[in-house]
């Protein structure tokens, strides 16, 4: 998912000891902590629907809200039981 938001491996960081998450895009900085809904954006705090987790050997993050805090958007497909996450629309 990371990927698909333009976030390359330079600017994902995971502290395992804090278990911490820190994804980084453009001018926005999102950290995480597994089991928690409470986040940061640009060192303001927000609450997530849905903490982060850690399942089985994967870090499973809230899609949605990822995509949204970085201006992405995501459309549920039930015809296809898929979704479709749209970049940012950009002001000319």
């Amino acid at each position: 998912m990371a990927t698909v938001l333009g976030i390359t491996d330079s600017n994902y960081v995971w502290n395992a000891a804090m278990q911490k998450i820190t994804l980084k895009s453009g001018k926005i900085v999102l950290e995480m902590t597994l089991g928690s809904t409470s986040a940061l954006v640009n060192g303001e705090q927000i609450t997530l629907n849905t903490a982060p987790e850690y399942s089985g050997s994967a870090i499973v993050l809230p899609a949605r809200e990822i995509a949204g805090i970085f201006g992405y958007t995501v459309t549920w497909v039930p015809s296809t039981n898929s979704i479709v996450i749209d970049p940012p629309t950009t002001e000319e």
